[in-house]
């Protein structure tokens, strides 16, 4: 016979030893089963009431021949099978957060962290963050004050005629032809400038003057030229009022245009007026030469180019006439007669009387003197 060794056993007529269960222990020689038992656990293991030795689990530990596992302290960790508390630690930070002697704490304002951080990063220049910020890309520049606007490198300040509201990322310019200065803060800081010489003021801003009318600098109005004077569009002074070309029938004076009177005429812009030719005569205001023309001729004249001519003998002309009309045959005039009836058959010769068909001879036996209005007869016998 030979003794069985350690971690096994025999009983009374045994062929042969009998290892211990799996984790337990004998001394050698041992006689049963009841010899056997678990060894004291390893540090980083503990003991068990049947399995015997079991590794401690995550985020614990125990030292030697432990009964138990200890829970790391606070909020650290630890690999399972740890052996002792300095095997505990605290895990990395998540980003936001930051590693201090008491574990993970979040990154204040305006800074932020990645995983594992020992200390958190401040942001850029004046961007700012909230608590817990994670990247740099979660810093911001704060909203811009009314009268700035955002930009890539932070708030800046809006330029002259813009303007811009709390939060704004641009500033919004000025309505057509309204100024303001630099840094304005709404659309009511924003005015139209005085307005130029030449313009005047309205509720839509500055207007240019109309023609005949001007304006000095700053204006709400237009000034009109004096009484016939004219002036070009936006006429910025008095001395650009000025009386316009007199038109034809008219001449300039100091005080504007007049009418050429009555048998004279003028052109366009003249500053004076002609008298028509010769006896022609002219309406006021007459505009050329053709306007100039002979008056009509008095009754016992007529009208030839060169005006009014008197009819001659033996002829009449009634007023406006162009001619002369001849008196009935046998009949005469005067010079200068106006009508028929100044006509008239002359005094009839010696020999001859008158009658309304004019001088007809004396019949035989009777006899006339000059200027007869008849004939008389020869005394009784006489033939």
């Amino acid at each position: 016979c030979e003794e069985c060794g350690a971690d096994s056993y025999s009983e009374d007529g045994a062929d042969g030893c009998t290892s211990c269960p799996d984790g337990m222990v004998s001394p050698a020689g041992s006689a049963s089963e009841d010899g056997c038992y678990y060894a004291d656990c390893s540090a980083g293991d503990f003991m068990t009431t049947d399995q015997g030795c079991e590794e401690c689990g995550e985020n614990t530990y125990s030292g030697d021949a432990a009964d138990s596992c200890i829970s790391c302290p606070g909020d650290k960790i630890a690999p399972a099978g740890s052996s002792a508390e300095d095997q505990c630690y605290y895990a990395p930070c998540f980003a936001g957060d930051f590693m201090t002697s008491d574990g993970c704490e979040e990154c204040g304002e305006n800074t932020y962290s990645g995983d594992a951080a020992d200390s958190c990063i401040s942001c850029p220049g004046d961007k700012i963050a909230p608590a817990g910020s994670t990247t740099e890309d979660m810093c911001y520049h704060a909203p811009c004050s009314a009268g700035d606007y955002m930009t890539e490198a932070g708030c800046e300040e809006c330029g002259a005629n813009s303007y811009s509201e709390d939060g704004a990322i641009g500033c919004t310019a000025c309505d057509e032809g309204k100024i303001s200065s630099a840094g304005s803060t709404g659309v009511d800081q924003c005015y139209y400038a005085p307005c130029s010489a030449g313009d005047y003021m309205t509720g839509d801003g500055c207007e240019e003057c109309e023609e005949n009318t001007y304006s000095g600098d700053g204006a709400d109005a237009c000034t009109s030229c004096g009484e016939g004077k004219i002036s070009p569009v936006g006429s910025d002074n008095e001395d650009q009022c000025y009386y316009a070309p007199c038109s034809a029938g008219n001449f300039m004076q100091e005080d504007g245009c007049q009418e050429c009177g009555e048998n004279m005429y003028s052109g366009d812009g003249a500053d004076a007026c002609i008298s028509c030719d010769g006896l022609k005569i002219a309406p006021a205001g007459s505009g050329s030469a053709d306007d100039c023309y002979y008056a009509d001729c008095d009754a016992g004249s007529y009208m030839t180019d060169a005006g009014c001519v008197v009819c001659a003998e033996n002829s009449v002309a009634e007023a406006g006439s162009d001619t002369c009309t001849p008196c009935d045959e046998g009949k005469v005039s005067t010079a200068g007669a106006a009508t028929a009836d100044e006509c008239y058959y002359a005094d009839c010769s010696a020999g001859n009387y008158m009658t309304d068909a004019g001088c007809e001879e004396c019949g035989e036996d009777t006899y006339s003197g000059a200027g007869a209005d008849s004939c008389s007869a020869c005394d009784e016998g006489k033939i």
